[in-house]
């Protein structure tokens, strides 16, 4: 069943029709609209980028505690309003996801009630907005994305001709999991591509820790800005996982926060080694290194310049060497 009709109207009223240049595709859909605020925990808080006209944010309010609603065009502004004034549990903040800091809205009340984050994203942010939620303190984000998206984040293998940063970036820091497909007709307007609905469930940090590899790769993402050569942030990772002990999720997302700040700030001084400096016995020696079979070009890249070839050979030879990731 369809809306489509009642959200043009809506739209016709205030002369907005939407702008697919910057991805705006409104999901009109009913059945698939129950879907996705279907994996909306009750009385949970929900961060929601691009609300549009509010169709979505509406039947989010429904379920959740409270809302923080993001939109970069103000065209949307009186139907929000309407959805302001009909649900006081929701906050419109104008701004452009992509710049916006997500970690001073999801800290506010984290604690007491937790947050998902939930979002019809403009397919061409995709990429850029998964990076935004790596170390986000939330339960899951719930996504609608492309479909070629949505399945090169569920790539797992190194060895498939598909797997690439993104695949590595999601398979690092998340579990995705495929709620369903989507028809380009569930759209308006409609994309030029069908889409797919995700979840992506944030790994524990004794996750991360438990595979060395993985480790390893946490802490090429989270430096990958500074440019570092892999093999000084390689030789700055531990060898083996500093905590095995059990945390509830609540305690681990605490135990993050302060963690990531810790471990950027001993990498600032760890990645000033050199191979002719003493090597830490807890952290990678030369031998180690050898050990990955990674060559010499490779390893004195910047992570951030690696192509996805380079992408898949780092992953197989973590993977030889560690075991899945």
């Amino acid at each position: 069943m369809r809306n489509e009709s009642e959200i043009r109207a809506k739209l016709d009223a205030r002369d907005i029709f939407p702008a697919e240049g910057i991805g705006q595709h409104i999901l009109v859909d009913q059945g698939v609209i129950s879907t996705f605020t279907g994996q909306i925990e009750h009385g949970v808080n929900v961060l929601e980028i691009g609300a549009g006209p509010g169709n979505l944010t509406e039947k989010i309010a429904e379920r959740a505690k409270k809302v923080v609603a993001v939109e970069i065009d103000q065209r949307f502004k009186l139907l929000l309003d309407e959805v302001q004034t009909n649900h006081p549990n929701v906050e419109v903040v104008y701004k452009d996801a992509v710049s916006l800091n997500f970690g001073n809205i999801v800290k506010s009340g984290f604690l007491q009630n937790g947050w998902q984050v939930a979002s019809n994203l403009p397919f061409h942010i995709s990429e850029p907005f998964l990076y935004k939620l790596v170390d986000l303190p939330i339960e899951s984000a719930v996504l609608i994305v492309g479909d070629q998206l949505a399945r090169k984040m569920q790539i797992d293998n190194p060895n498939n001709p598909e797997f690439s940063r993104l695949s590595l970036l999601t398979q690092t820091f998340f579990e995705p999991g495929l709620i369903s497909h989507i028809g380009k007709d569930s759209f308006y307007p409609q994309p030029r591509t069908d889409a797919a609905m995700i979840m992506l469930t944030p790994r524990e940090k004794r996750e991360l820790e438990r595979n060395t590899g993985r480790a390893i790769l946490k802490k090429l993402f989270l430096t990958e800005r500074r440019n570092p050569s892999v093999l000084s942030v390689i030789k700055a990772s531990k060898r083996t996982e500093s905590d095995t002990s059990l945390m509830s999720k609540t305690e681990s997302h605490r135990y993050d926060r302060r963690q990531t700040k810790q471990e950027l700030r001993q990498m600032a001084k760890s990645l000033q080694y050199e191979y002719g400096q003493p090597e830490n016995e807890n952290n990678y020696g030369n031998r180690d290194v050898e050990k990955l079979g990674l060559s010499s070009e490779l390893l004195s890249k910047p992570f951030s310049r690696f192509d996805n070839q380079d992408i898949r050979n780092l992953a197989m030879a973590l993977t030889e060497r560690y075991g899945q990731l």
